[in-house]
């Protein structure tokens, strides 16, 4: 199902909050073509339908509150990158993925509402059940990330969404995977692993020295900066609490950059028009 409307500043790839993403950015400018992914409360929204976006989230009329058209429950998905909390792949059904996770975890999660996992923001599919929930996930995502390449009992990293009382102690992510990276080396320095993940010339420009990125969701400090690689260091508390200590060399992980970065690079294009 395809919708159209108009957004400026909207970018291929793009996640819209639980409901869909940008699958491409057509000339005419200010209108996007955006798919929407299993979401009971937007069947029947159609192309010619009048829509409201706001913070990220896109409502057909009938769903907004108030006489000024204003949403409800309207919000702004964002993650940290501190994990505390692992699943397991219980099994693939199509485009549903269905995950093991602490009791604890699973209880806070509600059908529709956002989860992120090895660093994706996707929809909880279905209510969660005592220790298990699932997700569903769009072609884009499959094509964007490393989620297609999960075996069932792989571990993934899991977050939930950050809230205003949530200490911010690793940086802002979006839960929207720029693209995958390869790990190509996994050094043993003293009591910290280094790894060496190779990656697109497209994502490099973004990625600088002692700046922040997410890999599989997780909020690490870049050791060093290539032009087709990135190192960084985890430290054994991390190495041991998160995925990456099921990780070999060869395997494909997912990578967001500091959307900081991003929005420094337009600014600067738009100075120089």
């Amino acid at each position: 199902m395809n919708v159209l409307t108009s957004l400026s500043g909207v970018k291929e790839g793009k996640t819209f909050v639980c409901i869909g993403q940008v699958l491409l950015t057509p000339k005419s400018r200010g209108f996007f073509i955006a798919q929407i992914s299993h979401f009971p409360s937007l069947r029947g929204l159609a192309l010619g339908e009048d829509a409201a976006i706001s913070k990220n989230r896109l409502l057909p009329p009938r769903l907004r509150s108030g006489s000024q058209g204003q949403l409800r429950n309207s919000y702004i998905v964002m993650f940290t990158g501190i994990i505390n909390n692992l699943g397991e792949l219980n099994k693939k059904e199509n485009n549903i993925f269905s995950f093991y996770a602490d009791e604890s975890f699973c209880r806070k999660l509600k059908t529709g509402e956002s989860v992120a996992v090895n660093g994706v923001c996707l929809t909880v599919y279905a209510m969660p059940t005592k220790q298990s929930f699932s997700v569903e996930i769009m072609p884009e995502t499959k094509k964007r990330t490393m989620l297609d390449n999960l075996k069932v009992n792989n571990l993934v990293n899991l977050e939930l969404p950050a809230t205003l009382s949530t200490f911010l102690s690793g940086h802002l992510v979006q839960g929207h995977v720029d693209g995958v990276g390869r790990v190509e080396k996994i050094e043993k320095v003293e009591n910290s692993r280094l790894l060496k993940i190779q990656i697109s010339k497209e994502i490099t420009q973004y990625i600088v020295e002692k700046g922040s990125i997410a890999v599989n969701g997780i909020s690490l400090t870049v050791v060093d900066a290539a032009f087709d690689y990135f190192t960084v260091s985890i430290i054994p508390f991390t190495w041991e609490n998160t995925m990456l200590h099921t990780i070999n060399m060869g395997d494909l992980i997912n990578i967001e950059v500091d959307v900081l970065a991003k929005y420094v690079e337009k600014i600067y294009k738009g100075a120089g028009k």
